[in-house]
């Protein structure tokens, strides 16, 4: 993309004076022969001596070759901002509005330890820096490369698009000596599951593992994985021991957790790796009180020996309150909770959940082989406090209201008396007091008011009657009517308080897609042919 600069940089102009002359001769040599650095710095000389357009275009170029790319973006522009006339100045922009986009396109790189050179796509165009450093490169696809002493030299592939920036965090390797029996087994390093660094036998020069703690992972068809725990110090090539295979069976099932027999031994769960002898094994999977599988198979060097059994089971998750609660599913007892994944028969089966001292937990609940029941379930607590207070606020509200009913009874009746002396007169409003009792005092007799003048006087002719027969007498009970209230009250309220928060139990059961098993489901359904509606 810079050729047509390439081509021309080299033609001086006659208006240079001599010396300006020598320098951009020596600078054009020192470019030719790879240079680029020290053709920079002659360069630069030449254009403080006598600024020139060739001056400036060759420094630019020197940067770009050195892939310094922001400050050949900058010399550019101050080329076009300098010589806007040139017969060039297409081309610069042309340049410089590329270069735009790959100085905006850039590459973080760090190591472990840092301080390594680091290099882009070819190690012969120089070092870009040490690390930690930030490099601009073109989009497309880059090769890293890091260098450093005592480290072999480690490499990343990057694709990056333009404007992007990617972050490298790049642990430095040592190299690796690995053999295994047999060879041709392929090596990770942590992740049993990740990308292989290379097949046996390894060696420094085509394989490396950075310092420090790592398990590595050697894995054949037909050979149970070896893994081994290794601590690889720094500087120095780090050569591991022979890594002697085991001939065996990889047994899986979906769900995990099957129970494993190989000829009639019990050799653990699934997932799990058994060690076996070249020829025919009797393998049972068991869900106990579920299902059972059995297959036979044949074990050789060279190929893959796995079963996998697929179960079409229902899978159970629950936590309780408190914790401890017996679980049982239609007949099945699964034992205390926190359950997880237990395997439960698929269709429709009665849950209880029963713990001492509380109210028990029972409903229906339908299990399929794509879902897993996860439920939280608290069981409330025994309901005789509920039923005890509620019986009290029943009682309580009772007797406040009859009580209640007497005294205002009685109290209306006793707005209709005087009372007075027995001469009729001295007489005294004769209301029941707040307490229930009568305003007679030294007063003996009453009379009713409409036996009264509009003074209350008894009138003439009409004999008062003897106080015998109080009727304030019984009114303490307005007392009694509050206090059955109160205590009615403070009783149902209890009651409420016990039912909500203690008594009745929380529950919260979710239905959560099992991936394996849907993401199964959705591929079988996607391979299905689909018969298109006829256009009539």
């Amino acid at each position: 993309m810079f050729a047509a600069i390439t081509l021309t940089f080299v033609a001086p102009s006659p208006a240079l004076a001599q010396s300006a002359r020598a320098l951009l001769k020596k600078g054009n040599k020192l470019f030719t022969a790879g240079r680029y650095g020290e053709a920079f710095e002659v360069f630069k000389q030449g254009h403080s001596k006598k600024p020139s357009p060739v001056f400036l275009r060759s420094m630019a170029l020197c940067q770009l070759k050195r892939q310094k790319h922001e400050e050949a973006l900058k010399l550019y522009n101050e080329y076009i901002s300098r010589y806007s006339t040139a017969k060039d100045i297409e081309t610069i922009k042309s340049t410089a509005k590329r270069l735009a986009t790959i100085a905006s396109t850039k590459i973080e790189i760090k190591s472990t330890p840092p301080g390594a050179k680091v290099f882009v796509d070819v190690e012969a165009r120089g070092s870009l820096g040490v690390t930690p450093t930030t490099v601009t490169v073109e989009p497309g696809t880059h090769t890293v490369l890091l260098k450093a002493s005592s480290y072999r030299l480690t490499t990343r592939t990057i694709d990056i698009k333009a404007g992007g920036k990617i972050t490298l965090d790049v642990p430095l390797e040592v190299g690796l000596s690995l053999q295994s029996d047999p060879p041709g087994a392929e090596v990770r390093i942590d992740d049993p599951k990740g990308k292989p660094i290379g097949k046996t036998p390894l060696t420094p020069d085509n394989a490396g593992i950075p310092p420090g703690k790592h398990t590595v992972f050697v894995d054949s068809p037909g050979f149970i994985t070896y893994k081994e725990q290794v601590d690889v110090p720094t500087g120095k090539a780090y050569a591991m021991s022979r890594a002697v295979l085991k001939l065996g069976l990889k047994i899986t099932s979906s769900p995990p957790g099957a129970l494993v027999k190989v000829d009639n031994k019990d050799v653990g769960k699934t997932p799990v790796d058994v060690p076996v002898s070249p020829g025919s094994h009797d393998v049972v999977l068991e869900l106990p009180g579920i299902t059972t599988a059995k297959r036979t198979v044949q074990a050789a060097a060279g190929q893959s020996s796995v079963v996998h059994e697929k179960f079409k089971v229902g899978l159970l998750s629950m936590r309780t309150g408190p914790k401890g609660a017996t679980v049982k599913v239609g007949p099945r007892d699964l034992g205390a909770a926190p359950l997880s994944n237990v395997f439960v028969p698929i269709g429709q089966h009665k849950v209880e959940v029963t713990h001492p001292g509380r109210v028990a937990f029972r409903r229906e609940l339908a299990f399929d082989d794509t879902h897993t029941i996860d439920a939280d379930i608290k069981l409330g607590r025994p309901s005789w406090p509920f039923w005890v207070s509620a019986g009290v606020a029943v009682a309580g509200l009772a007797v406040g209201a009859i009580a209640g009913a007497i005294a205002l009874k009685n109290a209306n009746e006793a707005n209709d008396y005087w009372v007075g002396n027995a001469d009729g007169k001295g007489q005294a409003d004769g209301r029941c007091t707040s307490d229930g009792g009568s305003r007679t005092g030294e007063f003996s007799t009453m009379w009713l008011k409409s036996d009264a003048d509009d003074q209350g006087n008894l009138k003439a002719g009409v004999t008062p009657q003897a106080y015998n027969d109080d009727p304030c007498v019984g009114n303490g009970l307005a007392n009694a009517s509050t206090t059955g209230f109160i205590v009615g009250g403070v009783a149902a309220a209890f009651a409420l308080v016990y039912y909500v928060f203690f008594q009745r139990p929380s529950v919260d059961i979710e239905r959560k897609a099992r991936l394996a098993r849907a993401r199964a489901l959705r591929r079988r359904a996607a391979a299905l042919p689909v018969k298109l509606p006829e256009i009539h």
